[in-house]
């Protein structure tokens, strides 16, 4: 998990997913798909195989994906205003297997930067680049943000006077702040106020970090926001904050007991959660992936290959869907998809997934078509300019692995081709390798 200051431009957090972008920005109904339309939540993506994507409402935000009715992975935005927290959350089974900032996920906090160090880990990567310059100095905000003054005792006193309180004293021995010095919450939180211009909001979001951190412990500071006077909780309106909310929230159609309790903005006691809203349980209408219907308006939930009618106060009316007899013509294929109840006619059946791709010298770069059916490896060919490729080809075909790239015998384009029965198709990608 990583919390983020709120003086810095704020991000939305996103999920990607079968080629769907799932976003959740800093504020309350900045709810995206592909970071163009706006939906309402609780939000609800099915594919017929049984994968899952909500985004719903637990007191804050929250993307989940799930494989089969188990969750795979979940990320939560805290919208506090002008600051956010995010955590993620993914199941065991990718352990060992992710990759960046955030960690290999191998259960060794020690190894997640190369070498435990930035600097480090950018010297590291120079190999890639042969113009990559020297690692700067270790930059301190305290001391380097405003040359004319050192906001370091100033820092100090901001976090010292919350996190030395009473409420949060109380973790202390189990979860040390650590020293002015660093590592730990204390250091955290003074870097956070120094990047803020000693605005003392700006460290709300280690205070929340701690706070979670201190609960997974069984130390209970969900009242934490409650007595921390720097750190205003503006809920929408029609919300409430609550330390002990019901999760999941009660919602049209789902209004059962909860699970857990957490701390966030909820609906009042009595009301349900619907579009982004608390509304009286006569209020309600119906809602799929996001869009309301009004009575008497129909849908399709590819998903469950159900045709359905909107009735009074949300009622959902649901028949089989029948899928017609088709026949493709010319170099059109029957398909199927994961997010389509009934097969298809496609003659795009070979699609790139990386179409433009930029290479550093010697860098290794893997090209993937992706196609939409049933074929045998052996029918999967990858060519350049007119040429077949063997080498660096996957088992199942559809990735091409060139390494060490150079701009003399690597630039150009790439083509993968698939032959289905008597038809084929290609797609091309691109290669420009950097100087």
């Amino acid at each position: 998990s990583s919390g983020i200051n709120a003086e810095w431009p704020l991000r939305p957090g996103e999920l990607e997913f079968r080629g769907m972008i799932f976003g959740v920005g800093p504020n309350w109904n900045d709810i995206f798909i592909n970071r163009q339309t706006r939906v309402l939540i609780p939000y609800t993506k099915a594919w017929t195989d049984g994968a899952q994507v909500t985004i719903s409402n637990v007191g804050n935000l929250q993307i989940s994906l799930f494989s089969k009715k188990r969750v795979a992975a979940k990320l939560q935005i805290r919208p506090y205003g002008r600051w956010i927290n995010a955590y993620l959350w993914i199941h065991g089974s990718c352990s060992g297997v992710t990759e960046g900032l955030c960690g290999n996920f191998n259960f060794n906090p020690g190894d997640d930067i190369y070498g435990n160090s930035i600097q480090t880990m950018g010297t590291h990567y120079e190999r890639y680049d042969e113009h990559c310059p020297a690692p700067p100095p270790k930059f301190d905000p305290c001391t380097d943000l405003n040359p004319n003054k050192d906001m370091t005792k100033e820092a100090f006193e901001i976090c010292k006077a919350v996190l030395f309180g009473d409420l949060f004293k109380k973790c202390h021995g189990t979860i040390p702040i650590g020293s002015a010095q660093g590592p730990g919450i204390l250091r955290d939180c003074m870097t956070d106020v120094c990047n803020g211009n000693l605005v003392k909001s700006s460290a709300c979001s280690q205070y929340e970090e701690y706070a979670t951190a201190c609960e997974n412990k069984g130390i209970d500071l969900s009242k934490w926001l409650l007595e921390t006077k720097d750190c205003p909780l503006n809920c929408p309106d029609g919300f409430v904050y609550r330390s002990d909310g019901p999760v999941p929230m009660p919602t049209c159609g789902a209004n059962g007991a909860p699970q857990r309790t957490a701390r966030g903005c909820f609906c009042p006691q009595g009301k349900v959660f619907q579009g982004g809203k608390c509304i009286e349980a006569s209020q309600c209408q119906c809602l799929h992936e996001g869009v309301i219907y009004k009575t008497g308006q129909k849908f399709v939930k590819q998903a469950e290959c159900k045709e359905c009618v909107c009735q009074a106060s949300g009622t959902v009316i649901c028949s089989d869907l029948v899928c017609p007899q088709i026949r493709c013509a010319g170099n059109a294929v029957i398909a199927t998809s994961p997010d389509k109840c009934c097969p298809f006619c496609t003659e795009d059946w070979v699609q790139p997934v990386n179409p433009d791709n930029k290479a550093s010298y010697k860098q290794d770069v893997t090209l993937t078509c992706k196609v939409e059916v049933a074929v045998r490896p052996g029918d999967i060919t990858w060519l350049k300019d007119g040429k077949e490729i063997t080498e660096g080809v996957s088992p199942t075909g559809l990735k091409l692995t060139l390494t060490a790239v150079n701009e003399k015998d690597d630039a150009g384009t790439y083509t993968c081709r698939a032959n289905k029965k008597e038809k084929s198709t290609d797609c091309d990608s691109a290669l420009i390798p950097l100087l």
